[in-house]
C-alpha cells in the first residue's frame, strides 16, 4: 500500500516507521479489539477477514515492517508498549464505568454491545 492508496497520508508508528494511515488505523483497531476478545496482542484471521475491505494490503503492510509477525491462526502485535498502554487505558475506561454516579454514564467501555 503506498500513500496515494490513502490520499497522500501517512504516519508514523514508533519502532515501526513510516506506515499509511490506513495500515495505522487497521493497528490500533485490531489492538484494541484483541484486548476485548481477550487475547492481548493477538489479531485472529477471523477478525482480519471480516471487518475491512482493504484489510490484506493493510496486515501485508504491517507484517512487512515487522509491526506484526504471522502466527497459526493469525498475527502477533510486536509493539509491546503499545500493547501495554491499551491495555492499562482499556482497565482504567472499565474501572470508571463501573463507578456509580454521573461519571460512568458519560464513559462508554470500548466496543459497547
Amino acid at each position: 500500500m503506498t500513500d496515494d492508496d490513502v490520499g497522500g497520508r501517512s504516519a508514523y508508528l514508533e519502532g515501526v516507521g513510516l506506515l499509511s494511515s490506513a495500515a495505522v488505523e487497521f493497528h490500533v483497531f485490531a489492538l484494541l479489539f484483541s484486548i476485548k476478545d481477550g487475547q492481548p496482542g493477538f489479531v485472529s484471521d477471523d477478525y482480519v477477514t471480516a471487518r475491512f475491505t482493504h484489510a490484506k494490503a493493510a496486515v501485508m503492510e504491517l507484517e512487512v515492517s515487522g509491526a506484526w509477525i504471522r502466527r497459526p491462526g493469525g498475527y502477533f502485535i510486536v509493539a509491546d508498549e503499545m500493547v501495554k498502554t491499551a491495555i492499562e487505558f482499556s482497565e482504567r475506561l472499565e474501572a470508571e464505568c463501573a463507578k456509580p454516579g454521573p461519571a460512568a454514564r458519560e464513559a462508554r467501555p470500548l466496543f459497547a454491545p
